[in-house]
C-alpha cells in the first residue's frame, strides 16, 4: 500500500506537470492572439505597360499610388476608377497618352462620382494626354455620358485634357454630366471642352460642380457656349475658388 509520503509526491509531480502544461498553452494561445493582422499601408505599384496600368486601376486597393515606370500609350479601350475607389497616379517624369475609341461614351480617363484620382509628378517632367473620342461623348478626364464626375486632384505634371466631340468637358463631365470636384494645386493644365462642353466643369447641359485652383498654371477653354471654368452650355455654373496659380 502506498504510504502518505508517496501519495503526496505523486500528487506534486502531477500538479507541476499540469501547471507547466497550462503555462505552455497560455503562451501558445497568447502568442497566436497577439499575431493578428497588422495595419494596412498604402503601396506604390510601378507599371510599365497599358495592361499593367489597366490591371492596377481595376485591382489596386484604395490609397495606393500607381507609378509610371515608362511611357505608356493606350492600346485598347479606356481606363476608369471602379466605384468608391481612391488612387494616386504618379507620372514620375513619364508620358501617359489615352484616346477614347471614336464613338465611345466613356471618358478617356474615367473618374466618376464617388471616386477620387490624385495626379502628381514626383520628377517634374511628366505628361498626361487624355482625349475623348472624336465622335464620342465622354470627358478627357472625368465622367462618361450622363454621369457626374468624381473628385479630381492635380498636384503636378503637364495635363492635356480634351473632351469628346459631342458636348464633353476637358476635365469634368461628359455630355449632360456634371463637373464633380476639381482641385488644382500644381502642374500645368490645358483643358478644352467641345461643342457646348466646358474646359473644366460640366459637359453640355451639365452643371459646373466645384473648382478650386490653389496653384499651377491653368488654361481652360470652353466651346460653343461652354464656359472655360464652370457649367456647360445650358447648365448652371460652378462654385469657383482661386487662391493662387496662373491663368
Amino acid at each position: 500500500m502506498m504510504n502518505r509520503t508517496g501519495r503526496r509526491s505523486t500528487f506534486s509531480r502531477i500538479s507541476r506537470r499540469w501547471l507547466l502544461g497550462s503555462l505552455c498553452l497560455m503562451l501558445l494561445f497568447g502568442g497566436v492572439l497577439a499575431i493578428g493582422p497588422g495595419p494596412t499601408y498604402a503601396a506604390d505599384r510601378t507599371v510599365a505597360s497599358w495592361s499593367e496600368l489597366s490591371d492596377a486601376f481595376a485591382n489596386a486597393p484604395s490609397g495606393d499610388t500607381i507609378v509610371l515606370g515608362d511611357n505608356i500609350i493606350q492600346t485598347s479601350g479606356t481606363i476608369a476608377l471602379p466605384s468608391g475607389k481612391s488612387l494616386t497616379l504618379d507620372l514620375k517624369g513619364n508620358t501617359l497618352s489615352i484616346t477614347a475609341p471614336v464613338s465611345s461614351d466613356q471618358a478617356a480617363l474615367g473618374v466618376i462620382a464617388g471616386t477620387t484620382l490624385t495626379i502628381t509628378d514626383t520628377l517634374g517632367s511628366g505628361t498626361l494626354n487624355a482625349t475623348g473620342g472624336s465622335g464620342g461623348y465622354g470627358a478627357g478626364i472625368g465622367s462618361a455620358y450622363l454621369e457626374a464626375a468624381g473628385t479630381i486632384i492635380i498636384n503636378g505634371g503637364t495635363i492635356n485634357a480634351m473632351g469628346a466631340a459631342n458636348g464633353s468637358a476637358g476635365i469634368g463631365g461628359g455630355l449632360q454630366g456634371a463637373g464633380g470636384t476639381v482641385t488644382i494645386s500644381g502642374g500645368t493644365v490645358y483643358a478644352t471642352g467641345r461643342n457646348g462642353g466646358s474646359g473644366i466643369g460640366g459637359g453640355l447641359q451639365g452643371a459646373g460642380g466645384t473648382v478650386t485652383i490653389n496653384g499651377g498654371t491653368v488654361n481652360a477653354t470652353g466651346n460653343n457656349g461652354g464656359s472655360g471654368i464652370g457649367g456647360g452650355y445650358g447648365a448652371s455654373g460652378a462654385a469657383v475658388t482661386i487662391t493662387g496659380g496662373h491663368r
